[in-house]
């Protein structure tokens, strides 16, 4: 649900401006091209320390592509913050 929102929000902030629709689709294909290369830097550091734990932080907006693209690969396992943080009480 929250990646819904999330991508949703983001694809309108290119689309529903006042561009025509070759340059709001450029805007788009960069988006997905900065996300693409951040997931490929991510994954460049994780193949220099196999087997180790990496700590990424990400803006939202960017993380609902990255959970996406990295859980999509064999040797990432995708983990989220809440699993580490001791909840008061609990």
């Amino acid at each position: 649900e929250y990646a819904g929102l999330v991508v949703n929000e983001e694809w309108r902030l290119f689309v529903d401006r006042d561009l025509e629709r070759a340059p709001s689709l450029g805007r788009l294909a960069l988006w997905d091209v900065r996300n693409l290369e951040m997931v490929a830097n991510i994954l460049r550091v994780a193949a220099q320390h196999p087997g180790e734990r990496i700590l990424v932080t990400v803006g939202a907006s960017h993380k609902v592509f990255f959970d996406d693209y990295l859980e999509r690969s064999i040797s990432i396992r995708v983990r989220q913050l809440d699993e580490f943080v001791v909840h008061e009480g609990g």
